[in-house]
């Protein structure tokens, strides 16, 4: 059975309601690298190959199999490789990235640290809770996983 191909405006648009929600129910940890990934077509089986990754060219021909976003505030490779593994999962061999930006925040961080106290006849540990300010860069892809021509069938 072949599917009628989705335009981009309502591919975009169900990748906006899908990944809006998605990102709306999960939470956002302290500190690594979060994905989500919304299945559009296909038939559901994991991808095994390479798979290619571009932002500037289409290829020639390919169906979209899913939405993919990815936030990181490790670092840029790991966002990728984050991208990667989510194309792969919902079959597809290339991923298209639509959007990328880059965020800076600060966040509070408390953290306990211990020094030498007492005196030198009766030396001794003590601790305390250092709070500091700390920049905070996070990177963020949404594209699209595609099966390409190759593997269309």
């Amino acid at each position: 059975m072949v599917r009628p191909r989705m335009t981009a405006q309502a591919v975009w648009a169900r990748m906006r309601v899908i990944l809006g929600a998605v990102l709306a129910l999960s939470a956002v940890g302290c500190g690594g690298t979060r994905s989500s990934v919304a299945r559009l077509a296909g038939d559901g089986a994991e991808y095994a190959g390479p798979v290619t990754v571009a932002a500037a060219t289409l290829p020639a021909s390919y169906e979209v199999v899913g939405a993919v976003e990815v936030e990181s505030i490790k670092s840029l490779d790991d966002a990728l490789s984050a991208f990667v593994e989510r194309v792969r999962e919902v079959g597809g061999d290339h991923g298209q990235i639509d959007r990328y930006w880059t965020t800076f925040e600060t966040r509070t961080v408390t953290s306990t640290e211990s020094y030498p106290c007492g005196t030198t006849k009766s030396p001794q540990t003590c601790t305390r809770s250092v709070t500091r300010q700390q920049l905070v860069i996070a990177s963020h892809y949404i594209g699209r996983a595609m099966r390409t021509a190759a593997r269309i069938q």
